[in-house]
């Protein structure tokens, strides 16, 4: 049985009797009847039909085309429209309420049942369609893309709300103007147009990915790197109707390749530094040896002996030079124990001020009984002087304030990314915070990324590694640092470094080591680098020790071997190619577990415990050595 309710809207009692019969007979349910416009309204508002019958012509000051205009906007129930008129004013005025049909009278049933129906029919499939639409709507309005769609003329049909807010343009304006008038692209590093992709799908039929450092142009100016698609839009028959346009801001994408090529150029500055140091350091063992040697064989009035001194003095220096190499590279010679960096920041305070301008002013905000960190004292002054130095050169001749602080700081999962700046990340937890903010000038992002670079400067005399020894004392003491710095608005450096979990010693527990008798004997050098050999075997050879040389690792076994009944001592270099040190001494003490190694290195010890067990190790000497060092060293392991 049809259980279709229609609503009767007419003014002519008979007529609308005579409609209620026919809609009973064919078996559709009167709802009610209305004679006027407010009263369709409030019957359609109050029993719900499925249906409307309006006549147009209603007496009163609203007529049926107003009255369908409501019931279908308010309710949405479709209107069949019921006239003895059918002008070309009429149907106009009517076809703006968006009618369901017209029945002109007088009417058949069988007529009045055929425009039901389709009337019934059209108004299911335009609901179908608008919750097919309001579905993909509320998808494309909650997916975290930018979603624009066009028709086959590439102007705007759509678009949700991250589109509007990256392009600057909302829907309302946009809908119907050209795609490229409101997606507006170009390359971020030539600035010119990028093709549009709306028009390269449209001619080839075929997705269209962007161009790599594509921008966004938004209205307003800003811009934005994006990434992603386009592809066509096709009927079923294959046609291309529009095109749909998706893309994201990949700003903090852009960020994070940034950030991860800057730390892999820092790693492999670091491992350029490291090894230019180790050679470096070989020549200086060399240089300082054979020029030592001669000036303790020459006399006091002798005329070459000013300059071998000068020498000497120049090779010292040459020497720290290599030692901030090794800085940068985190395997610089540290001696660490537990300190408290606010007490050496305070009793610092008198060296910063004679160091810096009289327009620049320090202040200190130091927080009182914070745990120790294991640093090196001389390193960490080194630290805080150059990041003063640096603040200062931002401060320029203007009067500016540098500003220190201490704390403690927590590293969190969330931000472990953030220490950008060390070999490895920071795990989360709390860490001792040094913190160095000035009023000065700031940096641009150009050059924030080339600041921890060997050598870099902007000052016009400016020389040594400066920062990038920071950035490698930091990292040999297991710390991390930030930095926030932007044109005109100061910069802040910010290092955090791990707490001690050694007490430091009591002053009156030290107690001071006698040195062993001294004595001659033969040491055996292992070392790869020929002038190294020369230079150990002269100087040793001057103060009577005796002196096996092997230039590698294999050929110092062949010789322990044969001679370890009079070999005292082996001086063992840790790098070497083929059989390194740490091999070596593993097969030196398989022949001879007893056998007495001294460990030669360019590299700080603590470094070299990292990495190997020198248990049963005699004991270590840095590189480069002068004369008496390592002779005074030989003879206490003899």
């Amino acid at each position: 049985m049809n259980k279709t309710h229609i609503l009767v809207v007419e003014d002519e009692g008979i007529v609308a009797l005579d409609i209620q019969n026919r809609l009973k007979r064919s078996g559709y349910v009167v709802a009610g009847v209305a004679s006027s416009g407010p009263e369709a309204i409030r019957k359609a508002r109050e029993v719900k039909p499925h249906l409307v019958l309006m006549d147009i012509k209603l007496k009163g000051d609203m007529d049926g085309i107003e009255a369908a205009q409501h019931i279908n906007s308010q309710l949405d129930i479709p209107v069949v429209y019921l006239t003895a008129y059918a002008d070309e004013t009429t149907l106009k005025k009517a076809n703006l309420a968006g009618p369901f049909g017209y029945l002109l009278k007088p009417f058949k049933e069988r007529a009045l049942v055929a425009t039901i129906q389709m009337a019934l029919s059209r108004h299911q499939l335009e609901q179908r369609l608008k919750e097919s639409e309001q579905w993909f709507s509320t998808t494309l309005k909650s997916i975290g893309d930018a979603v624009i769609a066009t028709d086959n003329q590439g102007c705007i049909k759509f678009m949700n709300p991250l589109a509007e807010m990256l392009t600057g343009s909302n829907q309302t304006e946009a809908v119907g103007v050209e795609s490229e008038k409101i997606f507006k692209i170009i390359d971020d590093t030539t600035r010119k147009n990028n093709p549009s992709p709306v028009e390269q799908v449209l001619r080839t039929g075929e997705v269209v990915f962007l161009q790599n450092n594509t921008l966004l142009l938004a209205e307003g100016g800003k811009e934005t790197p994006i990434d992603d698609s386009a592809a066509p839009i096709l009927d079923n028959k294959g046609n291309i109707i529009g095109v749909v346009l998706v893309f994201r801001d990949v700003t903090e994408r852009k960020q994070a390749q940034r950030a991860m090529l800057q730390t892999q150029k820092l790693e492999s500055l670091g491992v350029l530094a490291g090894g230019v140091a180790h050679d470096f350091n070989n020549l200086l063992v060399a240089i300082l040896g054979q020029v030592e040697l001669a000036l303790a064989k020459s006399t006091a009035d002798s005329p070459v002996r000013n300059h071998m001194e000068k020498a000497v003095r120049a090779a010292e220096q040459a020497a720290e030079l290599t030692n901030q190499l090794l800085a940068y590279s985190g395997r610089g010679q540290f001696e660490r124990h537990p300190i408290h960096l606010t007490d050496l920041v305070r009793n610092n305070q008198q060296l910063f001020a004679v160091a810096l301008p009289k327009n620049v002013q320090v202040l200190l905000e130091l927080e009182e009984s914070l745990p120790l960190i294991e640093a090196d004292p001389s390193q960490m002054q080194q630290v805080i002087m150059n990041l003063l130095l640096n603040a200062a050169e931002a401060i320029g001749e203007h009067n500016g304030t540098v500003t220190i602080r201490t704390g403690t700081q927590e590293v969190t999962t969330a931000d472990e990314h953030l220490w950008k700046h060390t070999g490895d990340q920071l795990t989360s937890g709390n860490y001792f915070s040094l913190e160095v903010c000035d009023t000065g000038c700031g940096m641009e992002t150009e050059t924030l990324s080339k600041i921890f670079d060997p050598f870099f400067t902007t000052k016009i005399n400016g020389r040594g590694l400066g920062l990038a020894a920071v950035l490698g004392i930091v990292r040999g003491h297991g710390g991390g640092l930030t930095i926030d710095s932007k044109p005109d608005q100061g910069t802040t450096f910010n290092l955090v470094f791990p707490f001690s979990v050694i007490e430091p010693v009591a002053m009156d527990e030290v107690i001071s080591a006698v040195e062993g008798e001294t004595h001659s004997g033969q040491a055996l050098v292992i070392d790869d680098e020929l002038y190294v050999l020369e230079a150990v075997t002269d100087i040793l050879m001057s103060a009577g020790i005796q002196v096996m040389t092997a230039p590698n690792g294999l050929a110092g076994l062949v010789l322990y071997r044969k001679h370890a009944a009079d070999i005292n001592l082996v001086l063992l270099d840790l790098s070497m190619p083929g059989m390194n040190g740490a091999e070596t001494f593993q097969k030196l003490r398989e022949i001879n577990p007893q056998v007495k190694v001294l460990l030669s290195s360019g590299y700080d010890k603590e470094v070299v415990d990292r990495r190997f067990d020198w248990q049963g190790l005699a004991g270590f000497i840095q590189k480069p050595y002068n004369l008496s060092v390592l002779i005074d060293t030989v003879k206490r392991h003899l």
